[in-house]
C-alpha cells in the first residue's frame, strides 16, 4: 500500500492506502531462494516506494548485505526520502537502477500533483544518483490541469537541468 495520497494516483485505491512491510530478513531469503533455485540475479522492487520508510529500507539493505547475495536490483524511490547514505548502503547491497517518479517538473506542478516535494529535492536527488553513477530513469507529466504557458518553459529548464547533471555519469 501506499500513504502518500498524491491526487492522480490510483495506488491506494489498487493497494491500500497504508504501508504494509514484510521483515526484512524474509525479504531477503525470499531473494536467496529465488536466486539460488532458479538463478535469478535481478529483481525489481515494485513497491510504490522503495526506500520509505527509510528505517526498514535499509534494514532489507542490511540483510542482503548480510547474506551476501551476488544480485541486482532496481525500484521506484521518492526522491525528497533519498541520502547520500542511503544510497551507498543500497549500491552495497546490489542497487544497479533508480525509477524516480516525481511527476511534475516544477514546484507548481508539483503542487497541483499534492507530492510533496519540490523541485529542488528532484535536483539533489539527481545529483546523488549521478555523483554515484547509478543508472537513474525519470517519470514526468506535462500539461498538467491548473498549469500556465510559463510552466511549460520551467519544466523544460528542469529537464534540462537534470539531464546536465546526469550527462558526466
Amino acid at each position: 500500500g501506499c500513504d502518500l495520497r498524491c491526487s492522480y494516483c490510483v495506488y491506494p485505491k489498487l493497494g491500500g492506502d497504508r504501508m504494509r512491510l514484510r521483515l526484512p530478513e524474509h525479504v531477503a531469503a525470499e531473494m536467496e531462494r529465488l536466486h539460488k533455485a532458479h538463478g535469478v540475479t535481478l529483481f525489481h522492487f515494485t513497491d510504490a516506494v522503495v526506500n520509505r520508510p527509510a528505517d526498514h529500507f535499509e534494514a532489507v539493505c542490511r540483510a542482503i548485505i548480510q547474506r551476501r547475495l551476488k544480485i541486482e536490483w532496481t525500484g521506484f524511490f521518492r526522491e525528497d526520502s533519498l541520502s547520500g547514505p542511503q544510497l551507498d548502503l543500497a549500491l552495497r547491497a546490489g542497487l544497479v537502477a533508480i525509477y524516480f517518479s516525481a511527476d511534475g517538473m516544477t514546484d507548481q506542478g508539483l503542487r497541483i500533483l499534492a507530492k510533496r516535494m519540490t523541485k529542488s529535492q528532484i535536483l539533489e536527488a539527481a545529483r546523488l544518483t549521478a555523483s554515484r553513477r547509478v543508472l537513474t530513469i525519470c517519470h514526468f507529466l506535462v500539461n498538467l490541469p491548473g498549469e500556465k504557458p510559463g510552466d511549460f518553459d520551467e519544466a523544460r529548464q528542469t529537464l534540462d537541468r537534470i539531464l546536465d547533471i546526469h550527462a558526466p555519469a
